[in-house]
């Protein structure tokens, strides 16, 4: 395989924002004699197999078998800097701790939000996926010709509505299940204590289900009313409304008719609900991973500065006893300020062991 298609396959482990960079550092890489074409190879293969395995085992030998100490940085750095995997591939090879200077620890965060970023996109762009296919196989839970009504409302505010950024997408699934309950005969008094169950976890993730189902459900009037801290002249007003909206409906089904779902296509919709569950739960954790690991990159590179400054001073003072602090872009105070923080944080440490 020449340069070009090595670049070219070295791009499947790259976000696309990168490939251009890749290709530009690569080619410049290979003409001045850094790489060669065995070592471009190496480097695709090294973040091939950082994808396909996730321990790194394989990966992690790959660069370790780099000669000589230049092009085992290299290695090392170039991998850091473009693959999917690099921050987590990195850490290890070299372990999480490892005493390198603040740039690397910064490459290390700056990468590490870049793939929370990319997680997030991508876990939306799934998400809105999911939703858009698991209403499409529930229709049969609202009425026929509010079929339309309750796909956009499920799907564009429940994606595109602040309630998505907060509850991802899981007002969608409790609702659809809850009314596949309703549909399969479940008692309104055990939905009511269940939509009280999960007010009291989060307000606004009860307040969005609670207000599908009374728009949407058969049984929405008899919820709403189970339901509500108060019957004033406004709730008992909204439940008529809703009461004679569902007449309307049922009188369309009487004279139309309906073919309601076998019990296969059943099983099949709430497949679909437990498959979008399962993906985002995933994604969550995966997310959630994300955040963590951004923090204590971020704390270490915050450490390392700060090790650094002192490291440079005391150099400083040592070779010039006279040496003025404000000469080296610092002050006393600012100098105490760290000597203190890394005190405290060398405590807490020591307390946690």
């Amino acid at each position: 395989m020449g340069e070009k298609e090595l670049i070219e396959k070295g791009k499947k482990f790259i976000y696309e924002e990168d490939w251009q960079k890749w290709e530009e550092e690569m080619n410049e890489m290979i003409q001045n004699g850094s790489f060669d074409l065995q070592d471009l190879e190496t480097i695709v293969q090294i973040m091939e197999k950082a994808e396909e395995e996730k321990d790194y085992a394989e990966a992690g030998k790959l660069i370790k078998s780099a000669s000589g100490r230049d092009k085992y940085f290299n290695y090392s750095l170039t991998v850091l800097k473009y693959s999917k995997d690099g921050p987590d591939l990195f850490e290890s090879v070299f372990g999480k701790d490892t005493n390198i200077d603040s740039s690397f620890k910064k490459l290390l965060a700056d990468r590490t939000s870049q793939i929370l970023s990319h997680d997030k996109k991508e876990f939306n762009e799934k998400a809105v996926e999911g939703i858009n296919r698991m209403v499409e196989e529930n229709l049969d839970l609202t009425y026929p010709d509010r079929a339309d009504e309750f796909r956009d409302y499920l799907v564009r505010k429940s994606t595109l509505a602040a309630t998505f950024n907060a509850n991802k997408g899981r007002e969608v699934v409790v609702s659809l299940r809850m009314m596949r309950d309703i549909q399969e005969g479940k008692d309104i008094n055990e939905i009511a204590e269940e939509l009280e169950k999960l007010s009291q976890e989060s307000k606004s993730l009860g307040k969005t289900v609670r207000e599908i189902l009374t728009r949407f459900s058969p049984k929405g009037p008899e919820i709403y009313e189970q339901t509500a801290a108060k019957m004033d002249k406004a709730a008992l007003k909204k439940v008529e409304a809703q009461r004679k909206k569902n007449e309307k409906s049922e009188a369309l089904i009487e004279k139309d008719g309906i073919i309601p779902k076998t019990a296969e296509e059943i099983e099949s919709a709430k497949a679909e609900i437990d498959e979008f569950d399962k993906m985002r739960d995933e994604y969550l954790k995966r997310l959630e991973n994300d955040e963590i690991e951004l923090n204590r990159r971020d704390d270490q590179l915050d450490r390392k500065k700060k090790e650094e400054v002192k490291e440079y001073i005391t150099r400083m003072t040592k070779e010039d006893p006279k040496v003025n602090i404000s000469s080296i872009r610092t002050t006393v105070d600012q100098v105490k300020d760290i000597i203190h923080e890394e005190e405290k944080i060398q405590n807490q440490d020591q307390e946690v062991k």
